[in-house]
């Protein structure tokens, strides 16, 4: 076979895994995923760079904690901030805790302080700088890319996963409605 039949073959075979390894990741993204497993967070504490009493985990655990990894640079996990912000402030005074919103920036602690200067986050942000592959292991998945939600309930059960932007219509499908509505005081 001449050289040139097999470089366009070999062409058309990446051309082909490509198309199909990017739709897989589009399949993923645009779904939660549920796989039972307990997130393994014994012999961590994280401390919140933007909320000096925050911990994480918490204690006590709230009934819901919606996790979210993202990283200052990622253009989608930005865009997810107001939906977040929106939720942390329903929930940051309600005494029951049904639900806490947490970040975990995986980048440079310098970096991350530079993008909260400018962007007002409600929910505490934690950093993972070094060791991001193993700590987020420590959820039963792999880094993929950003940004990556988890849903845990309070016994640190994952309840379901979400790889990619997440939206309101998405978040609708894990969480109840009403904990989605926010009601403005009048």
């Amino acid at each position: 076979m001449p050289l040139a039949s097999k470089i366009g073959i070999s062409i058309c075979a990446a051309i082909l895994l490509l198309t199909i390894g990017l739709g897989l990741l589009w399949k993923l993204s645009t779904h939660w995923f549920q796989k039972p497993a307990t997130a393994e967070l014994q012999s961590i504490l994280l401390t919140s760079i933007n909320k000096p009493h925050a911990r994480f985990p918490a204690d006590p655990a709230p009934h819901w904690t919606l996790i979210n990894f993202w990283a200052p640079w990622c253009a989608p996990c930005r865009k997810e901030l107001p939906l977040f912000n929106q939720l942390a402030r329903k929930y940051e005074q309600t005494p029951d805790r049904h639900l806490e919103v947490v970040g975990i920036a995986l980048d440079s602690t310098r970096a991350v302080r530079r993008f909260l200067s400018q962007n007002s986050i409600r929910y505490p942000i934690f950093v993972v700088p070094h060791g991001e592959r193993s700590f987020v292991s420590r959820f039963h998945i792999t880094l993929v890319g950003l940004p990556i939600t988890i849903l845990l309930d309070r016994h640190d059960q994952i309840i379901a996963t979400h790889v990619g932007i997440l939206n309101a219509n998405s978040l609708a499908t894990i969480l109840p409605k009403s904990w989605l509505t926010v009601r403005r005081p009048h």
